[in-house]
């Protein structure tokens, strides 16, 4: 995917419409931490159109694509969530009410002890900056009329 010549507008704080230069409409999504900062995208193909010039949202719902070959667009776009996986909604629930589990200070730790202290990091890192599943980011399909 090139973003040259491409066109894009926010419909949501964390969600952007890109139209390609080929005329192929994707919707980009901002996946964030707890600290809100971009952790990761998610890009997914949702139409293809006319080949866009500009870009603006109009009410909510409503994007114009304008084209200098005259044959400019009004869309209106619907959302629909998509579910999350099975087990991820258990995994967030557990994590919510249990809090991870620290090492006690009175066992051995690092490299010469033999302890592990990878999953110390992760466990500080979960505390620090949330788990995927508590990010507030929730994936959606668009259609486009």
């Amino acid at each position: 995917m090139t973003l040259d010549c491409a066109q894009a507008t926010f419909i949501s704080y964390d969600k952007m419409v890109i139209s390609l230069k080929g005329g192929e409409i994707y919707v980009l999504t901002l996946i964030t931490d707890g600290m809100r900062s971009v952790r990761s995208f998610h890009f997914d193909k949702a139409a293809a159109s006319v080949l866009t010039t500009c870009m603006v949202p109009l009410e909510p719902g409503y994007l114009f694509l304008g084209s200098r070959l005259g044959n400019s667009l009004l869309l209106r776009y619907t959302e629909k969530l998509q579910e999350p996986p099975a087990g991820a909604g258990k995994e967030g629930a557990e994590r919510q009410e249990e809090p991870p589990v620290k090492k006690k200070r009175s066992e051995p730790s690092g490299p010469w002890a033999g302890g592990k202290p990878q999953a110390q990091d992760e466990v500080d890192e979960i505390e620090v900056y949330g788990s995927e599943a508590a990010s507030g980011t929730q994936l959606a399909t668009y259609s486009f009329e």
